[in-house]
C-alpha cells in the first residue's frame, strides 16, 4: 500500500551506534568493499524491480470528469453521446519487457443528458497504481473520438487524431463553478475526410470492445446512402466483413448476417466503382463464395 495515501508512522530517533554497528572494522577491508558493492547492486536491481512489478511511480488517483459534448460547428450540445473511460496496467511479461491490459472492473460508460452533460466518477488506488486512462466516445452520425485522459490539475483528453492535417474531434477544459469541465467538440459525418476518420476511429473502438458491429455497419449504410464513399472508406468497410464473416480466421457465421449486409454493399459499391482494385481482382467474389459455403442460410 501507499503509505503516502495511508499515512505514515510517527518519527523514531536515531539509535545511539553500537559496537555491533561498528564490528565491520574487524573485518579485512577488501571484503568490506566487495560487500557494500554487493549490497548496493542488490539494491539498485531490487528497486528497479519494485518500480516495475509494483508500479509505484504510476497513477494512483484519477478525478472526476466532468464534461459537456457540443456540435463542432454550431456549439448546440449533443444528447447520447456514449463516453467510456478505462484503466490501464502493465503486466510483466518476461524479460523482453511489459504490455499492457486493461482492468475490466475499471470501464465505465456514460451517455450525455440533453444538455451534452455526462460525469464519471473519481477513482483512488490503495495498492498498485495504473499507467494509464484511456476513453472514447460514439454517436451515430457523428465522428467517433478516442485516446487519453491525462490525470493532470486540470484534467484533459489528449485525442488520438486520424488523420494528420484534420480533426474532426477536438477537446479544451474549462472552469466552470467549482469543476474543471471537458469540452468534447465533434463534427458531422458529412464529408469523406470525416468519414474517414470516422470509420476508422470505429474500427479501433471495435477492437476496444466499446461498441458493437451493429453500430458500424449501420452507419456504414446510413453514409453510403447519402454520401459518396471513398476506395479508403470501402477498405475500412472491407477489414470489418472479413472479420464479420470469419474469413481470415476461419471462425465462419460470427455475426453472418451482418457480414452480407456489409457484402451488398461493397457489390453496389464496386458496381458503381468497377476501376477500385478490390473490385478487380475478385476479392468480393470470393467473400461472397465463403460465405455461400460456410453460412448459406443468411444468404439474401
Amino acid at each position: 500500500d501507499d503509505s503516502s495515501l495511508t499515512g505514515g508512522g510517527s518519527a523514531t530517533s536515531e539509535p545511539a551506534v553500537t559496537p555491533q554497528r561498528r564490528s565491520c572494522g574487524s573485518l579485512p577491508r577488501r571484503l568490506v568493499w566487495t560487500l557494500l558493492l554487493a549490497i548496493g547492486g542488490f539494491g539498485l536491481v531490487s528497486g528497479a524491480c519494485l518500480d516495475a512489478c509494483t508500479g509505484s511511480n504510476r497513477i494512483r488517483h484519477v478525478p472526476a470528469s466532468h464534461g459537456r459534448v457540443v456540435d463542432m460547428e454550431t456549439g448546440q450540445p449533443l444528447a447520447g453521446v456514449t463516453f467510456t473511460r478505462w484503466f490501464e496496467r502493465d503486466m510483466i511479461v518476461g524479460p523482453g519487457g511489459a504490455d499492457s491490459y486493461r482492468l475490466a472492473k475499471s470501464v465505465r460508460f456514460a451517455t450525455t443528458d440533453a444538455n451534452g452533460r455526462f460525469e464519471l466518477p473519481s477513482w483512488y488506488g490503495m495498492a498498485r497504481g495504473i499507467n494509464a486512462v484511456r476513453w472514447t466516445e460514439f454517436k451515430p452520425g457523428w465522428v467517433a473520438g478516442w485516446g487519453h485522459l491525462v490525470t493532470a490539475n486540470p484534467p484533459r483528453l489528449e485525442i488520438a487524431r486520424g488523420h494528420p492535417f484534420h480533426s474532426s474531434v477536438e477537446a479544451e477544459t474549462l472552469r466552470e463553478g467549482s469543476n474543471d469541465t471537458i469540452v468534447l467538440k465533434l463534427h458531422r459525418v458529412d464529408t469523406p475526410t470525416a468519414a474517414e476518420e470516422h470509420f476508422g476511429a470505429l474500427r479501433i473502438l471495435l477492437d476496444e470492445r466499446v461498441v458493437q458491429e451493429e453500430s458500424f455497419v449501420t452507419d456504414a449504410i446510413s453514409y453510403s446512402n447519402t454520401h459518396e464513399v471513398t476506395l479508403q472508406l470501402f477498405r475500412a468497410f472491407d477489414s470489418v466483413l472479413v472479420d464479420l464473416a470469419g474469413y481470415r480466421y476461419d471462425h465462419p457465421c460470427y455475426k453472418a448476417e451482418l457480414a452480407w449486409t456489409l457484402l451488398d454493399l461493397e457489390e453496389r459499391l464496386c458496381t458503381q466503382h468497377s476501376e477500385w482494385r478490390p473490385c478487380t481482382t475478385g476479392g468480393v467474389d470470393r467473400t461472397r463464395g465463403f460465405l455461400q459455403r460456410k453460412c448459406p442460410i443468411f444468404r439474401r
